[in-house]
Parts: structure tokens; C-alpha cells; sequence
């Protein structure tokens, strides 16, 4: 069962290790890692499956 839930500081180099290996480059991880840092309101979920999956 896949579950959805709200992204943690847990999951943060979880979650840009995806990007960086899903975009082989880490320009998607850094805009990710600057909206988190510059918008307050930004909603950022996971889907996890014994890992995330994103």
C-alpha cells in the first residue's frame, strides 16, 4: 500500500538524491531546496512504499 503524507526534514536528502538522479543533474534538487527556504507556504508531499518514491 502506497502511503501519502506531508514531506519532513527527514525526507529532504531523500527527496533531492531522487531529483538529482532522476534529472542526472542537481538543478531541479536546488530549486526544490531554494522554494523551500524562500516560500513558507510551499506543500511538498511524499509517497512512500517502504521508501519514497516522490
Amino acid at each position: 500500500m502506497i502511503n501519502i503524507r506531508l514531506e519532513n526534514q527527514e525526507d529532504v536528502l531523500q527527496v533531492r538524491t531522487l531529483n538529482e538522479q532522476s534529472f542526472e543533474q542537481p538543478a531541479e534538487a536546488n530549486i526544490v531546496d531554494k522554494l523551500r527556504q524562500t516560500c513558507p507556504e510551499y506543500l511538498s508531499l511524499v509517497a512512500e512504499d517502504g521508501k519514497i518514491i516522490y
